[in-house]
């Protein structure tokens, strides 16, 4: 038999049973609820421009909370149906690969998550244009370019001192040079900077601001920065690589839709991994194992210098750090939340590396691993 029909018709029957589900249905019906009146509790941030990022940070992030929740069950009810319904040799029932049955259980789930991305999206564009002003999304998203990196993470600068960084390339059109401050570094009142480049002296006198936003006519690949106080004024610290030059480029909401696109990268690999443990595990079980599993992916440490390698334990945690360090660091070079705040446009390499990570090589892993299982299942017959 044709592989690729097998797969249209496993894609078929997912799409059904998921569609079906409690799950589904609860999701079709609370997002749209949920997102349209969460901007109703929200408090006034003062200015429009906060309003704008109050309104996106709670909107966007109840919709990733809701769906990404939902990816993860949906994936654990399509993988263990067969385990809930006591159907243990799945492939001696049903003569299909396990890899083939795998993928087309996947790729019905992706169609699904697929259709929440976008409805988040459109849902967060239109709560943007009903509840704040209409030139927020029209106005030009950021292309940043960020500095050329420094082993130093933060750079401090005491009064009467300077600092220097460099860049790829000039910026012979008008641009703004953006330094963003440590909020943790104390008061910023009434502190005097000088930026310098391309011949160009701007004096900054008295600022409080956690950025620094220097509109310049040109940038060369070095800009100085000069904390022109005496003694009295703080000194200044600042994230290294936080500094970058803002071009202007397509409007807001095509960076919303590069947000909708990170959605669905994540949405996909959560998908797979429910769809794994369901074949290893019963629905509850399945669950939670993977919760667990995400949870230990955000506080596991990667640094051996956080606690003591000599026990086999803390070995062991240290590999899954570094492993969870690993898969997670395509999603945190996107730093998407950060990137829709500051106005910023995701980076399309990044996305792409993201991509290749979220919807091939983790996937692809994913996806040997659950034949193996199945295989297991086939010739034990029973579950593992």
């Amino acid at each position: 038999m044709n592989r690729g029909r097998v797969i249209a018709a496993l894609v078929a029957l997912t799409l059904r049973s998921t569609l079906r589900s409690r799950t589904a249905v609860l999701l079709a019906v609370l997002l749209p609820l949920v997102l349209g009146l969460l901007p109703l509790i929200l408090q006034s941030g003062g200015t429009p421009e906060d309003d704008f990022n109050l309104t996106l940070l709670y909107v966007l992030g109840a919709g990733w909370g809701m769906t990404t929740l939902a990816a993860l069950v949906l994936g654990c009810v399509v993988g263990s149906a067969d385990i809930d319904a006591s159907r243990f040799q799945l492939t001696r029932v049903k003569p299909v690969p396990p890899t083939v049955l795998w993928l087309g259980q996947w790729c019905g789930l992706l169609c699904v998550q697929l259709a929440a991305a976008c409805a988040v999206t459109v849902l967060t564009l239109a709560v943007l244009a009903a509840y704040v002003p209409q030139g927020f999304l029209a106005r030009p998203a950021n292309l940043t370019t960020p500095a050329k990196a420094v082993k130093e993470q933060y750079v401090a600068l005491p009064p009467g001192g300077s600092a220097s960084f460099e860049f790829v390339q000039e910026f012979n059109q008008p641009s703004t040079l953006r330094i963003s401050i440590d909020p943790l570094s104390g008061h910023r009142s009434g502190v005097d900077v000088q930026v310098q480049t391309a011949g160009i002296t701007t004096n900054l006198m008295g600022f409080g601001e956690n950025q620094l936003r220097v509109p310049l006519p040109r940038i060369a690949h070095t800009v100085e920065l000069k904390h022109l106080g005496d003694q009295r004024q703080p000194g200044l610290l600042f994230s290294a690589n936080k500094v970058a030059v803002l071009q202007p480029g397509p409007p807001f909401w095509a960076a919303l839709l590069v947000g909708g696109v990170v959605l669905f990268l994540v949405l996909a690999v959560l998908a797979a991994l429910g769809l794994t443990f369901g074949c290893m595990f019963s629905f509850p079980v399945a669950l939670f194992t993977s919760v667990m599993l995400l949870v230990t992916i955000f506080v596991a440490p990667d640094n051996p210098e956080e606690f003591d390698t000599s026990l086999r334990v803390n070995r062991a945690g240290l590999m899954i750090g570094r492993a969870a360090h690993f898969v997670s660091s395509p999603l945190i070079e996107v730093n998407l939340f950060d990137s829709l705040t500051l106005g910023d446009l995701a980076k399309g390499r990044a996305v792409g590396r993201l991509a290749l990570m979220y919807l091939l090589v983790l996937p692809l892993g994913l996806c040997v691993f659950s034949a193996y299982v199945l295989r297991r299942r086939e010739y034990g017959g029973g579950s593992m």
